[in-house]
């Protein structure tokens, strides 16, 4: 939310505080298999949802799912990244995006087959593209708890220190 807060409203938002959890973020890179149509569905995607929803049913069946965002497009079959991506291109692209990040109470999991590594910022001039990339970024950021994770900041995303969590 404290991304949002900053990139999408300027930090207009009142938030209340919060628990700082190591796990609210995630992002989850899975291999893009070499079948055909890979760049607008991407296979693997969907099975890893489908494990992450079975691991949490089997381990915290009374807690919490969070929000698991599947990116659904892939790397074209030469590997090379198209930048096809459908709704976040258009205007209001950044909105849908924020809408689905938001959702996310506790905990929020990216799933696709490309990381932010993959995304050559010259190629991504839409808002929707942008926010997708930045949102990439923050679920890769290693660290072993809070104080690791209140780094972004010096990335480069606009987000003080303060508003991570």
């Amino acid at each position: 939310m404290a991304f949002s807060n900053s990139r999408i409203y300027g930090g207009a938002l009142t938030r209340f505080p919060a628990v700082v959890r190591d796990d609210c973020l995630r992002h989850v890179v899975v291999a893009q298999g070499p079948e055909p149509g890979q760049e607008v569905s991407v296979t693997a995607e969907v099975q890893k949802v489908v494990d992450l929803i079975l691991e949490h049913a089997r381990t915290r069946p009374a807690e919490s799912l969070g929000v698991i965002l599947s990116i659904g497009y892939g790397k074209h079959p030469d590997g090379r990244m198209r930048y096809q991506w459908g709704p976040l291109l258009r205007d209001g692209g950044a909105r849908r995006l924020n809408v689905a990040a938001t959702r996310a109470r506790r905990r929020l999991t990216l799933v696709s087959s490309f990381s932010s590594h993959d995304v050559d910022p010259d190629r991504v001039t839409k808002a929707g593209a942008r926010l997708l990339a930045d949102y990439l970024g923050i679920g890769q950021r290693p660290g072993p708890g809070p104080a690791a994770r209140r780094a972004p900041a010096a990335a480069g995303l606009g987000v003080p220190p303060a508003l991570v969590d």
